[in-house]
């Protein structure tokens, strides 16, 4: 659900003023599901309108407006089950669960879209190719904008420390070898759920899509035009 949560940001953007925060983990698998450049557009720069890094920058300056009250609300979409556990468990080692236990803490409303539930059946993933189909006939390789298409073993393999999630190569190559954002079927295991249970007592409001997103902050009063931040 990062795709459609990034669409989600932008919309906030034009009616607040929105914080992006990444941790370092979350950075990585918006470069590779293509979407950075919503993120940029939601945070473009400004008074409150940032995008930060964990790996490039402390996340502490967020953490300690969200301590001091400086945000309306706080959301961590899409929240993967390590995320959702460290925040049950009162965990705070990165910048995105540093910020939920801080809004907990502060009485500042906390919503949160977890990856792993039980109506969520399922996923997205990452550019790739499958082997079977592929004839290593390199057709693919020169419309790859940061190289991340290599040769090996007389096939072509996409190296993700380098893919932006473009999908050029999905329609460059001849044999339908590439296939980007497939759908498969998850299920959360126990304990999953079990963390879900707790931070629901906590009074976490749970989304269980992006949409809920935005109806959880419209009963929160700012799905209207104001100047608050997120």
């Amino acid at each position: 659900m990062l795709r459609e949560s990034a669409g989600i940001s932008v919309a906030l953007s034009r009616l607040h003023r929105v914080t992006v925060a990444f941790t370092r983990a979350g950075f990585e698998v918006a470069r590779v599901f293509g979407v950075l450049g919503l993120y940029r557009l939601a945070a473009p720069g400004g008074y409150y309108r940032e995008l930060v890094v964990e790996e490039y920058a402390s996340g502490l300056p967020v953490v300690n407006r969200v301590a001091s009250r400086r945000y309306d609300v706080v959301v961590v979409a899409p929240a993967s089950s390590d995320t959702v556990a460290k925040i049950a468990h009162g965990i705070a080692d990165n910048v995105a669960v540093s910020a939920a236990s801080q809004a907990l803490k502060n009485g500042i409303p906390l919503v949160l879209l977890p990856s792993d539930a039980p109506w969520v059946k399922t996923t997205e993933l990452p550019c790739r190719v499958r082997g079977e189909r592929c004839t290593g006939c390199r057709a693919c390789i020169p419309v790859c904008p940061t190289g991340a298409i290599v040769p090996v073993e007389g096939r072509v393999r996409i190296d993700l420390r380098y893919c932006t999630g473009c999908a050029r190569c999905v329609s460059a190559c001849p044999f339908s070898a590439i296939r980007c954002f497939e759908r498969v079927a998850v299920s959360p295991s126990p304990l999953d759920l079990e963390n879900l249970e707790r931070l629901e007592r906590l009074g976490v409001r749970i989304a269980r899509s992006p949409s809920e997103i935005l109806a959880a902050l419209e009963e929160l009063g700012l799905c209207t035009p104001r100047q608050g931040s997120l």
